[in-house]
This record gives C-alpha cells, structure tokens and sequence, in this order.
C-alpha cells in the first residue's frame, strides 16, 4: 500500500475543528449480567477527556449506558429522552 492508500485511512488533524469524542464510562451493569462494577473508570474517562480536548474535539462522558442507549447514541448521535 502506497502513503497515498494509507492516508485514505488516517483521520485528518490538520483543520480547527476536530470532531465529537464520546466516551461511554461504563461503571455500573444490570444484575443479570454478573459483571461487577469496574473501579477506577471513572478515573480512565477523565484522563481521555482531558486528552482528546487537548486534541481539539468536543468530549462528551456518558455514563453507564444500555445496550440500547448506545445503539441509539451511535445511530441518532444523541441519547433517549
């Protein structure tokens, strides 16, 4: 492959505005799903915050989401109300 075919594959960082960063900090689970609740995320979700807006992007947190809040933040760009 060619730098000409890569750079199809690289996101450009060269213009003011970079774009939406959204982190999905997944902490807490239903029941159902036996998973226990994860420590330290919290922790994890502000570090890239702060280093995706060095970046230049817009971050936005959202936490603990449903399978479907996800879906639909992914398709519609923005949650349930």
């Amino acid at each position: 492959m060619s730098d000409d075919d890569e750079s199809l594959f690289r996101y450009r960082m060269d213009h003011g505005k970079r774009g939406r960063f959204i982190i999905i900090n997944n902490k807490k689970f239903e029941p159902q799903t036996t998973m226990v609740e994860r420590t330290g995320t919290d922790e994890d979700a502000k570090t890239l915050k702060a280093d995706f807006e060095q970046f230049g992007f817009d971050v936005e947190v959202k936490d603990n989401l449903t399978a479907k809040e996800m879906l639909k933040l992914m398709v519609d760009g923005k949650l349930l109300n």
